[in-house]
């Protein structure tokens, strides 16, 4: 469980380093000061690397695949483009989600997408992945 919160907290702390950019930017910001995309999502890569990691179910079937790298990839990107559809809608400003349907969200969002993946992979280098029980 020291492991975990450890692997947890160092994560996070490069995903704040990510996130720097976005706090430190000048009077006019080309991301909006508010916007901390990259840290949510870079939470949400940290869960979903544990999950796969440490859940029984959900390590049985992942270790059973061959393209594992890829299919990670692929939830990441699921997790980018769920945040970004409940940013498109209604349900976005009450979630106090500041990514907008425009091309700069689509800016946000990528930068979503690097920090839910550094996040994710970072979880997985340094948590490792124990044997299935």
């Amino acid at each position: 469980m020291k492991k975990i919160f450890a692997t947890f907290l160092f994560v996070l702390a490069i995903v704040l380093l990510l996130a720097m950019p976005v706090l430190a930017q000048g009077a006019t910001p080309v991301i909006p000061p508010n916007d901390i995309t990259p840290i949510i999502l870079g939470v949400c890569g940290v869960i979903l690397s544990l999950l796969f990691s440490y859940w029984p179910a959900a390590k049985a079937w992942y270790s059973k695949q061959t393209n594992n790298g890829l299919i990670m990839v692929g939830f990441v990107l699921l997790i980018s483009a769920i945040y970004f559809g409940l940013g498109c809608t209604s349900l976005g400003p009450q979630l106090g989600i500041a990514v907008v349907c425009t091309q700069a969200g689509a800016v946000q969002m990528f930068y979503g997408f690097l920090g839910c993946l550094v996040g994710n992979q970072l979880t997985y280098l340094v948590a490792g992945s124990p044997p299935v029980k």
